[in-house]
């Protein structure tokens, strides 16, 4: 494990520890990238090639399988990472929540920018409140925005506690295709109900994904 916010597990060799106790084949990848794998071998994604899943809860992470692979390259996607910009309303202060980046996705949406914002309030305790909600979504819809023309996913996928328990998924769906204003015109697109979705494996989409990762590893 590289970098991390979660500081007590920052350069921990989480695969050779496994490895050297059980002695049989490991798969390892980000949570992201399982959820991902769960949601296109099991859930509302299966049999698509090319799929973004966003978890957003403690943080913003984001698995991304292109042509049928999850993508790497140098590392994994930090796209939960990328710069938003503020919106004029946000009394979040001059620093995010995030400890590298004043004005990326996580620092501003997550559960720990979520609380500094309202006074320790979980995203779920602010889900009725409508202009909380819509800052949200705002920062979200500008990260769709910017998955679907860099990935060009067949389907974007959003979980995560931040994303479970407010209304920001559906609400920065209609964001996004505002954003888009007709510039990306697909089947895909134009149904965008059905682009933008929630999770479909009722919280289960991770460890599913970690069953597909570990057939995967005995193969």
């Amino acid at each position: 494990i590289l970098e991390t916010p979660k500081t007590a597990w920052r350069y921990f060799d989480l695969l050779g520890t496994i490895q050297n106790e059980l002695n049989i084949p490991c798969g390892y990848d980000t949570d992201v990238n399982v959820a991902c794998l769960g949601e296109v071998t099991f859930g509302c994604a299966k049999g698509l090639t090319d799929v973004v899943y966003l978890t957003i809860g403690t943080g913003v992470g984001a698995g991304v399988l292109s042509g049928g692979k999850l993508v790497h390259g140098m590392m994994h996607p930090e796209a939960g990472h990328i710069l938003v910009t503020r919106d004029p309303r946000d009394t979040i202060g001059e620093h995010s929540a995030c400890p590298f980046h004043d004005n990326c996705l996580e620092g501003l949406i997550a559960g720990p920018g979520v609380k500094k914002r309202w006074d320790g309030k979980s995203a779920g305790d602010m889900a009725d409140d409508p202009e909380a909600m819509d800052l949200l979504a705002g920062y979200l819809a500008q990260a769709l925005m910017t998955y679907t023309l860099c990935y060009a996913p067949q389907k974007i996928i959003i979980g995560g506690g931040v994303a479970d328990h407010t209304p920001i998924v559906p609400l920065a769906r209609k964001k996004c295709a505002e954003m888009l204003n007709g510039y990306i015109v697909t089947p895909e697109v134009n149904d965008i109900d059905n682009y933008i979705v929630n999770n479909s494996l009722e919280g289960k989409q991770g460890i599913m994904g970690c069953l597909a990762l570990g057939a995967q590893a005995l193969q």
